[in-house]
């Protein structure tokens, strides 16, 4: 992978931004599998920072035994610049395992990725791994759970916390049902 520390992507795609004070969550963040199991889900701080979802993908592969558990292929809506942060920070040994994945932009978001780079480093049409496959299934997740989003933005984050993962889970156990 060919990158230069100074190039900027034309794509114009991050979202990191300005926090203000009055937001205390920018939203969630969540790992799920093609077939619609929610893996994961976290809380944004501030806004939706690479430094936050690398966290997140850290923690969890290190609690569910390493990037074998998704076969070392993840689909992220913003992966051109979650990829070259990740290889930037060739000092952290920590990220060794996320550094191998086969990272690549989520289908419905490809079409935002101009620049050269991501049509060469993060495009899923031309990975033959991710053919047939439903990369888009956290949008589809979030689309669900944002039936909740009024119910949860008056809670405590304890109470937040209890419920949306108590919502997943039963959402998880009516896709594992399904799937028998």
């Amino acid at each position: 992978m060919e990158d230069n520390e100074d190039d900027q992507l034309s794509c114009n795609t991050q979202k990191g931004g300005v926090w203000h004070p009055r937001y205390r969550t920018a939203g969630l963040c969540a790992g799920v599998f093609c077939c619609g199991i929610i893996a994961f889900i976290g809380e944004i701080f501030g806004s939706e920072s690479l430094s936050q979802v690398v966290a997140m993908l850290y923690e969890y592969f290190e609690t569910a035994g390493g990037v074998d558990v998704c076969n070392g292929n993840l689909a992220y809506d913003d992966a051109c610049h979650l990829k070259r942060f990740i290889m930037r920070r060739k000092e952290n040994t920590n990220l060794d395992a996320i550094r191998q994945l086969n990272l690549v932009v989520d289908k419905m978001h490809f079409k935002n990725h101009v620049d050269k780079w991501c049509k060469k480093n993060v495009n899923p049409f031309s990975n033959s791994i991710f053919n047939g496959i439903n990369t888009q299934v956290c949008e589809q997740t979030f689309s669900w759970l944002c039936k909740y989003k009024h119910s949860l933005s008056n809670m405590r984050k304890s109470r937040f916390q209890m419920v949306i993962i108590s919502v997943c889970h039963l959402r998880n156990e009516l896709f594992y049902r399904h799937r028998k």
